[in-house]
């Protein structure tokens, strides 16, 4: 905190003043064994009692170096965990959530021996303090090889496709303790696919990757909890070269990056700049289909007021273009959504036109009905 108050000088680079923070997240995936542990002791939630404390020391650290009103998240939670049991077992976050707040799987409180052997009496600690004063709840949805529409089947993982049981649990958390209060905005700030190529073990196909990235944004524009989201990984990292060449080991990094390694452009990186995804909609007032056309001009500055979406819709086998909707763009970070009278067999497109001008820029998706 001391450190990134504005006025320390660094000890290397000239001992230049490092820049001053205000957004804060503790600690990287406490439910998982590789950033945590243990996260069992004797087959009972441990990294929970853990965390907890690592939560208050930080953020007394940083209340006490000036950073009290800065935005600081809790959690980071990572969406998936195991049965088992032991030291590095992956905890699954609904379950790391209320053993946090010292509620049983039944969501009532715990109490005698058993909330003391799980270190609820910290929570005194907190009460003096004003208690957590999180600004917000940070999670990491994957889906790893899914859709972000697919849900895990077991009910306390929380990817993308059940991110609202994320708020709702913690609702019920606020309205059961008080510990914190009901509302709080979530922060996806890990989400992303690797793909294949490069990665042959984890990947999924390069199209795949960019469609998904699209609906999952579309799914975190929709819930209103969901105050922001970050993409993992801008660009791919290297292998690990001390394994042998194409084996588990060697990809054993993140290749989720919407560039590979060596900096080329993945198709992903013209989806993130410009997302546009198709679901179908309600039928209209004559029966016909809908759909609903939701997008983003994220490569444009905010607060743009000159951008004008173009939706054009080609047939099958078909040469021409045609315009079957036009919008202003109003919303202050670019996004759009609208609906569209199905056309059949063929393939929309979301046209970027500035100030009316000739074609810029598009997205184009195929649709089969």
């Amino acid at each position: 905190g001391t450190r990134y108050a504005g006025g320390y000088r660094d000890e290397n680079y000239g001992h230049a003043h490092l820049p001053s923070v205000h957004y804060w997240s503790i600690w990287n995936e406490p439910n998982q064994g590789a950033w945590l542990a243990p996260q069992f002791v004797g087959g009972e939630p441990y990294s929970p009692r853990l965390y907890r404390e690592l939560y208050l020391r930080g953020h007394q650290a940083l209340s006490e170096t000036g950073h009290g009103r800065d935005l600081i998240l809790a959690g980071e939670t990572a969406p998936l965990g195991s049965n088992g049991g032991g030291a590095r077992t992956p905890m699954r976050p609904a379950q790391f959530i209320r053993e946090l707040f010292c509620l049983q799987p039944n969501l009532t409180p715990y109490a005698g021996a058993v909330a003391s052997a799980r270190g609820c009496g910290l929570f005194s600690q907190f009460a003096a303090q004003g208690g957590w004063q999180m600004s917000g709840w940070a999670h990491h949805p994957y889906t790893k090889k899914l859709a972000p529409t697919s849900r895990d089947p077991n009910p306390d993982s929380i990817t993308l496709a059940n991110i609202d049981d994320l708020g709702t649990l913690l609702d019920t958390v606020a309205n059961t303790t008080h510990d914190i209060p009901a509302g709080k905005s979530l922060f996806i700030t890990e989400f992303g696919y690797e793909t294949k190529p490069p990665d042959p073990f984890a990947g999924i196909p390069l199209s795949t990757q960019s469609a998904w990235l699209n609906v999952g944004d579309e799914i975190a524009f929709h819930d209103p909890r969901v105050l922001s989201t970050t993409q993992f990984l801008y660009r791919d990292q290297a292998p690990l070269r001390n394994h042998a060449r194409g084996s588990r080991g060697y990809w054993f990094t993140y290749q989720s990056g919407l560039r590979y390694a060596s900096g080329r452009a993945k198709p992903s990186l013209l989806a993130y700049a410009f997302p546009f995804n198709l679901s179908p909609g309600a039928p209209g007032a004559g029966g016909q289909g809908m759909f609903e056309a939701w997008g983003q001009l994220r490569f444009r500055p905010n607060y743009t007021t000159t951008d004008v979406l173009g939706l054009q819709f080609r047939p099958q086998g078909g040469t021409t273009w045609t315009t079957k909707a036009t919008a202003a763009i109003t919303n202050p970070v670019g996004y759009f959504d609208m609906p569209l009278v199905a056309q059949g067999r063929g393939t929309w497109r979301a046209v970027w036109l500035y100030n009316d001008s000739p074609l810029i820029g598009s997205r184009e998706i195929p649709v089969a009905y």
